[in-house]
């Protein structure tokens, strides 16, 4: 795995453990039910008990963990672009770049989502906000875009 590889998969992983944390530290001031759902304007719609405030970082964890390994293992990576045995090399490092980016993102998004979710359930917000879903899906479609783009460009070559 490239270097790059290793810090974002250690990065993402530390932000994981940074919100089970956040879950311990706050787990006594939370209310009973806790938001389980945002709707598209960023509205809690749907309410659960509060172990639910850990099935985020819980399936985060497990994200981050199986990107991680991807990274690990380029063969896991399946692109469907026809590519040349010569420029193998190269697929590989971008197709490891692609996934490290979307690692980083998912972090960031499920940290927000996590923090705001804790701080709807404690009144001190009224949701994700609605560019939350714009912004954070419009970065997922960019990074996507510009990397398969690149991929794409390997086996032109």
């Amino acid at each position: 795995m490239p270097r790059f590889g290793k810090v974002t998969t250690f990065l993402s992983l530390l932000v994981m453990l940074l919100l089970f944390g956040t879950c311990m530290m706050v787990w006594a001031e939370l209310p009973a039910e806790v938001p389980r759902h945002f709707n598209a304007s960023g509205e809690p719609d749907a309410y659960a008990s509060k172990g639910f405030i850990f099935f985020l970082p819980a399936i985060g964890l497990f994200l981050t963990t199986l990107m991680g390994l991807a990274m690990h293992f380029p063969s896991l990576i399946n692109i469907p672009i026809k590519r040349e045995e010569r420029n193998r090399e190269e697929y590989i490092l971008e197709s490891q770049k692609l996934v490290a980016w979307l690692q980083v993102l998912l972090a960031a998004g499920f940290a927000y989502c996590h923090w705001q979710t804790i701080l709807v359930a404690m009144g001190e917000s009224s949701g994700l906000g609605l560019w939350y879903l714009p912004i954070f899906l419009g970065a997922i479609f960019c990074v996507l875009s510009f990397f398969l783009v690149r991929i794409w460009k390997t086996t032109k070559q």
